[in-house]
Order: structure tokens, then C-alpha cells, then sequence
């Protein structure tokens, strides 16, 4: 999340990629691998329900892994947690460069905890998710979900999809695709409240990627839900091209136990700092 990276000190641009990846909007871009067939409209139709099906879950698992050379800066992160989407809440352990925090979600906040340090003089700190959208230039009415499932959403505005191939993930037979979602179908997709910001949201991706669409890799399963979803990152950071990576995979689908946020006691807020550091790092990015 984003919070870990503010903690340890990281440039404000790489602080802003650790936590968008995990939710509130998709930064990620950039081609992937060649499809084995041609687009087709099953293929299209299969991936579309999926992202419906998958969105609508009562919950999962997940882990994820983000690799990043910024700026000439090597970065990574890696995530494992659960999500209870009717709660939207989630519990997470992230490890960003080699260092653990725990984060619990529970919309509108987000917690993060860093093993033996405090934050401001207490052992938890806080962001407002909604602070962090306006830092990111998108208007509150956008979908602030903060798991994975925003990047399925994002599957509703695939414009072309073509089938890869067969395998099986953690025991579980899958179906690949490869996709094609058009940012311009995105705001059409969303319920009609959360339009604007969608379409503030599809702007501001054309512009820090220079693309008008994003490529994804995706399994889904025999009962039209999402196992993996992969996307290679090509963006804009001062003007040129650098290049991230990530995968993310769900499983053990249904209702999950997610522990309670802290007591206010032990919660420092930090939601001005992380608005701050959002729009800072913005700012960096552009072609």
C-alpha cells in the first residue's frame, strides 16, 4: 500500500505506485504476450461475464508480486491477504524492498502498520481512500474500491479478447486470454453515478501512458471467475518510457474473516501527506 513506501522513506512517485497497484485506479499499461488465435466474439463474451461474475463474489484470496525500474530506481513489491467484497474490506501483509507491513482495509480507510516503528507516535497510520483519489486528480465519484477487483472492472470494457490456451492454477482448470481494454468504453461500464469520475479516470491513464487502451493477461476459471490476471507496464515518468510488471492471482473464493480496523487511539492520519505525495508524483508522470 501506499503508506509503506511513505514510511521507508521512498521518492514520492515509487510511494504512489506501491498503493495504487493494489486498487483505486489501474496505472498499469504496456503490451503482452501474443494471443494464439485470433479475437472472436465468444472469447469477448467469456471474458466480459467473467469480470460481472468475479466482481459480485462474497470474496477471495490473493497474492500479488510488482517489479519496477523507475527512474532508474529498482523497486518491488509483493502482497498476500484476503478481501470480503460486500464488506469491502481486506487484510493485507506487504513486503516493499524487503520490508513488511501489515494493512487492513476498511472503506474509507485504509490502515498500515510497520512492525516496531511508529507513526507519528502511534503504532498505526491512516489514509482517507477518497483523499487519495483527489490526489490523484479523479473526482470522488469514481470507484474507490481498494482491492484487486478494480483492475476486473476494468475487463467490462474489453474491446477484443482471443483465447490462449488451457492451464491449471492451484489445482483449478483455467482458460487464457488475451485482452484488449479500450479506455474510452470504460465510463460506459461503471453505474451511472461513478461516470465522471470514470471519465476523468480514462483520461488521466491516456495521459501518463501516451496509450489509448490496455493490454491484460487473464485466467478465468469453469465457473466464470478471475484466477490470475497479468499486465506488463510500459509508462511515462518525465517524459520517457520506463517499464514495470505485475501479476496477481485469486483464489479460495467466498466469505473471508478480516480482522477490525484499529482502536483511533493507536491511529495516527496521514491522508493530507498521502494526497500531497499522490498529486507531487502525478506530476512526474506524462508522455
Amino acid at each position: 500500500m501506499l503508506l509503506s513506501a511513505e514510511m521507508r522513506g521512498a521518492r514520492p512517485l515509487t510511494a504512489v505506485f506501491s498503493g495504487v497497484l493494489v486498487g483505486t485506479m489501474g496505472l498499469m499499461f504496456g503490451g503482452c504476450g501474443a494471443a494464439t488465435t485470433s479475437s472472436n466474439t465468444p472469447a469477448l463474451a467469456q471474458v466480459t461475464q467473467a469480470a460481472y461474475v468475479t466482481s459480485q463474489g462474497p470474496g477471495y484470496r490473493m497474492v500479488m508480486t510488482m517489479s519496477a525500474n523507475i527512474g532508474g530506481e529498482p523497486f518491488s513489491l509483493s502482497t498476500s491477504g484476503a478481501f470480503d467484497e460486500q464488506g469491502r474490506r481486506g487484510a493485507m501483509s506487504e513486503t516493499v524492498s524487503g520490508k513488511t507491513v501489515a494493512v487492513i482495509m476498511a472503506f474509507p480507510y485504509g490502515y498500515v502498520q510497520s512492525k516496531g516503528k511508529l507513526i507519528k507516535g502511534k503504532p498505526w497510520a491512516r489514509f482517507n481512500v477518497e483523499g487519495l483519489t483527489q490526489g490523484l486528480g479523479v473526482s470522488g465519484s469514481m470507484n474507490t474500491s481498494t482491492d484487486p477487483s478494480q483492475w476486473i472492472d476494468f475487463l467490462k470494457a474489453a474491446g477484443q479478447a482471443s483465447t490462449v490456451g488451457s492451464e491449471t492454477l492451484r489445482g483449478v482448470p483455467t482458460t487464457h486470454y488475451h485482452v484488449l481494454v479500450d479506455f474510452a468504453r470504460y465510463p460506459a461500464v461503471v453505474p451511472a453515478r461513478l461516470r465522471a469520475g470514470a471519465r476523468q479516470e480514462a483520461a488521466l491513464l491516456k495521459r501518463i501512458s501516451g496509450q489509448s487502451s490496455l493490454p491484460i493477461d487473464v485466467w478465468i476459471d469453469g465457473r466464470n471467475r478471475v484466477r490470475r490476471y497479468q499486465v506488463p507496464v510500459p509508462l511515462c515518468y518525465q517524459g520517457e518510457r520506463t517499464s514495470e510488471s505485475l501479476s496477481v492471482e485469486l483464489y479460495d473464493y467466498g466469505t473471508q474473516s478480516i480482522p477490525a480496523p484499529p482502536p483511533l487511539s493507536e491511529v495516527s492520519d496521514l491522508t493530507s501527506e498521502i494526497e500531497s505525495n499522490a498529486s507531487h508524483a502525478l506530476q512526474q508522470l506524462h508522455c
